[in-house]
C-alpha cells in the first residue's frame, strides 16, 4: 500500500507544481489527519494546532515548486 500512496502523492506533487489547485486540496485531505495527530501532540491548544497546521500548508502551497524528491519524501509514516 505504501507505493501506491507514494506514486500518488508523487503525482498530486507534480500537478501542484503546475499549480493545480484540486491536487493542493487531495494533499491537504489526505494528510491534513496525520499530520494533525502529530502537530496537537506538540501543541496541546486545538486552536492554535490548526493554525499550524493552516500555515504549513500555505507554505507547502507557496514552496512547492522548490520539492526535490530525490533529497527526501513528502510524508513518511513507519506503518
Amino acid at each position: 500500500m505504501t507505493a501506491t500512496l507514494q506514486v500518488d502523492t508523487e503525482s498530486l506533487i507534480q500537478q501542484m507544481q503546475a499549480g493545480d489547485k484540486t491536487a493542493f486540496s487531495t494533499m491537504y485531505d489526505q494528510y491534513f489527519g496525520a499530520l494533525f495527530g502529530i502537530v496537537s501532540k506538540i501543541i496541546r491548544d486545538e486552536a492554535i494546532a490548526e493554525d499550524v497546521l493552516q500555515d504549513s500548508f500555505i507554505k507547502i502551497w507557496k514552496n512547492i515548486h522548490r520539492f526535490d524528491s530525490t533529497k527526501g519524501s513528502f510524508f513518511y509514516m513507519d506503518a
